[in-house]
């Protein structure tokens, strides 16, 4: 739920702040780099663990924790570095969570396509009731409300079943023809990578446009 808040008034928040705009740019072109270099040994983590329970609790709060220390830092590298760290932790965390999803919905005969869609009920609640508050008593509100999420992310990661309860199939070898079929998954990959970066510099200017 907080990457509404974020995808809607982060980048007016860091004008706020005094950021240009190529700062602004690097706040949040950053972790997108650090997402890259830090999922996949995260994910190897995950897969370690006796249970993904374990990382996502870990991430959410450490996220938390972390975001509160937006509450005092000044300067251009405090605050890079600071949100760099929050948003990595929270974001590498999204595919083991997606993982943990689908298998407990196919233990508890469930349906993760509706559960999914519920996320995005979550996002758009967000984004719209952060902008009757922002509307309300100004960009300042920002920072409350994010960090309300946050900390709300946190506790209802500890309220996590275990997702490991059953063991897990056996893996077979894959034939050759899956490891092609992988190879061809690059094209709608990068597809996807386009889309997410004109996503990322709205996300970024979307609010500072307002002024």
């Amino acid at each position: 739920m907080s990457t509404g808040a974020i995808n809607g008034y982060a980048g007016l928040w860091f004008q706020t702040l005094g950021m240009t705009t190529e700062q602004i740019g690097i706040i949040f072109a950053l972790p997108i780099i650090g997402v890259v270099l830090a999922g996949i040994p995260v994910g190897r983590l995950a897969d370690r663990a006796s249970d993904w329970r374990y990382v996502i609790v870990g991430g959410a709060l450490l996220s938390a924790i972390i975001s509160f220390a937006l509450l005092v830092v000044e300067g251009f590298i405090a605050l890079l570095i600071v949100w760099t760290l929050a948003v990595v932790m929270r974001t590498v965390i999204s595919p083991v969570i997606d993982a943990a999803a689908i298998r407990h919905s196919r233990r508890e005969d469930g349906n993760f396509g509706g559960l999914y869609a519920w996320k995005t009920v979550g996002y758009l609640a967000t984004v719209s009731g952060t902008g009757l508050l922002v509307g309300q008593v100004g960009i300042v509100a920002f920072l409350p409300a994010f960090l309300a999420m946050e900390a709300l992310r946190g506790l209802c990661a500890l309220l996590l079943p275990r997702f490991r309860a059953t063991p897990s199939p056996v893996r077979k070898a894959r034939p050759h023809w899956i490891k092609s079929a992988n190879r061809a998954l690059l094209l709608p990959l990068f597809g996807w990578a386009l889309v997410h970066c004109t996503h990322s510099i709205l996300n970024a200017f979307l609010g500072a446009c307002r002024t």
